[in-house]
């Protein structure tokens, strides 16, 4: 949408209406969508000034109407944000700071610019913020303050590639500067679409610097493909990352071992693959680094029961629940293994709540089924096994249960 609205203000030559139309049709669908689109008037503007009009002043006079349509898509990116907040995990209520934020945000975008040059290692997930401090990040934060100062001297003297350093800037401040986004510290696809502005400078500056004739034309096309080879060879190499989920966790453990996610994603790899030991080591290595951090501890709680130290696993739930109560599974988990220690009445709570707060949720009804049957509640059990079958047609274990249980309330 970002790139479409640009697209149809360089097609209407200024004058055109009929791409000023689609032009706002494009900011709209992108404020709609994604909340980078925020600066999407600011930069239409801005090329406006640079390629079509040469000032703000003469662009806003001569297209006027087309800017307050622009603008007005801000109300509906305010509305949505309003409507459909991002809850406890983006904005300025979090428990992390804008400053902290921010500080982080040098080494991720310092990072972001170095893999635009060589993107290797690529990262599936970058974690959560880290508690930096001003002497953590000064080189990285001076590169960044050089590179603001760049972009708007280049936007005085030579506007072209100026407007393509503040396109990046642009596009990446909403989810890269001081806006707190507790879950997620970075993300490579957030610069996706700001690398199309710095591949435009890089190509036009290596073209322009080898000249016109035809043998540097040559060299260009050269250096080109040898380019694209290197990068086809990385993406392949990339591929092979994604053949298995426990060669992905491996990858985004060796990138950031401090991240507790991914420490969570490998040893649910390793559970799954049955190094359930293994899998262990690294869920503690996850709650160690992040001992707030539900899913590990739900996770963990999992894998202990698959060794059968269910009694081990209760308080895992317990510190799940207690950290992330919005966490359905884990209470239909601490179900299961009160369950399993024949503390049927605490199971059969816990699964309740588990279904009232997720209604549709087949495996707790299920669950709660074969608890009440083992209380002598078949009627109960069997409207259970019912509706986990109007959840999931395809579930095996509720079918059989609803047939033993219809088998044993027989006279």
């Amino acid at each position: 949408s970002y790139l479409s609205m640009l697209y149809s203000l360089a097609l209407s030559n200024g004058g055109d209406k009929r791409w000023w139309i689609a032009a706002a049709l494009a900011c709209t669908l992108g404020m709609a969508s994604k909340e980078n689109m925020v600066s999407a008037p600011l930069i239409a503007l801005l090329y406006d000034r640079t390629f079509l009009a040469g000032s703000f002043r003469q662009a806003l006079a001569l297209r006027a109407k087309l800017y307050m349509g622009l603008a007005a898509t801000w109300l509906l990116l305010g509305f949505l944000l309003i409507a459909r907040p991002h809850g406890e995990s983006i904005g300025f209520a979090t428990e992390l700071g804008s400053w902290v934020y921010l500080l982080n945000q040098c080494t991720v975008i310092a990072d972001y610019l170095y893999k635009s040059i060589w993107p290797h290692p690529l990262i599936l997930d970058y974690g959560f913020p880290l508690p930096l401090t001003l002497g953590d990040i000064w080189p990285q934060g001076l590169m960044l303050i050089g590179l603001l100062a760049m972009t708007g001297w280049t936007l005085y003297r030579h506007p072209p590639i100026g407007f393509c350093l503040a396109l990046f800037f642009a596009v990446l401040a909403p989810t890269s500067s001081f806006v707190p986004i507790v879950n997620e510290v970075g993300a490579e696809r957030r610069v996706y679409l700001p690398l199309a502005a710095l591949i435009a400078v890089v190509i036009t500056a290596a073209y322009s610097a080898l000249g016109q004739t035809t043998a540097r034309h040559r060299t260009f096309v050269a250096i080109l493909g040898l380019v694209l080879a290197a990068f086809s060879w990385r993406t392949l190499d990339r591929n092979h990352d994604f053949h298995t989920p426990m060669a992905l966790a491996r990858t985004v453990v060796a990138a950031v071992p401090h991240n507790p996610r991914g420490q969570t994603y490998l040893g649910l790899a390793l559970v799954e693959a049955g190094h359930v030991q293994q899998g262990i080591q690294h869920y503690q290595r996850a709650i160690a680094l992040r001992p707030t951090f539900g899913e590990a501890h739900n996770n963990l709680g999992i894998a202990l029961g698959k060794l059968g130290r269910h009694t081990e696993a209760i308080p895992c739930y317990q510190t799940a629940i207690a950290h992330y109560p919005r966490l359905t599974q884990a209470y239909n988990n601490l179900g299961n293994a009160l369950l399993s220690i024949d503390r049927t009445q605490e199971a059969i709570a816990y699964y309740r709540e588990a279904i009232d707060r997720r209604p549709a949720y087949a495996d707790a009804h299920n669950n709660l089924g074969i608890a009440l049957a083992t209380t002598g509640q078949i009627n109960k059990a069997q409207n259970h096994f019912r509706r986990a079958l109007e959840i999931r047609p395809d579930f095996p274990a509720a079918r059989k249960n609803l047939e033993i249980s219809k088998r044993s309330n027989r006279p």
